[in-house]
């Protein structure tokens, strides 16, 4: 079982997760002057959210199936941690930033038709 020490900090790491991941969606939404849009920014946006959903999915379930063999500090937990600090967030981060320039793409596509 879990500590609460250990319970703070995977609580308060989703909730800094939470907050990178809207940052990354406002400043993808932030219409830039320069640079070429992509109109398959929301399609990469999805296929990074799902790549994410999976990573974070298979982390979950090694750390549910090696829980009953954890006695101490291991080698596999601080693995996973790294790999979800150093790989999944900046994944949803990246993701998150995908969407919002999909959405700003759609919105002037959108406008662009109506008048």
């Amino acid at each position: 079982m879990a500590s609460s020490s250990e319970i703070r900090v995977g609580l308060l790491s989703c909730l800094l997760a939470v907050g990178f991941d809207m940052t990354a969606w406002v400043f993808g939404r932030r219409p830039r002057a320069v640079g070429p849009e992509n109109p398959k920014a929301r399609r990469y946006g999805l296929q990074l959210s799902i790549l994410s959903a999976a990573l974070n999915l298979g982390l979950a379930a090694a750390i549910l199936f090696r829980a009953p063999h954890f006695t101490g500090p291991s080698a596999l937990l601080s693995l996973i941690a790294a790999g979800w600090y150093l790989v999944l967030l900046p994944l949803q981060i990246a993701a998150s930033y995908w969407v919002g320039r999909g959405t700003l793409i759609e919105r002037r596509r959108a406008a662009a038709t109506a008048t």
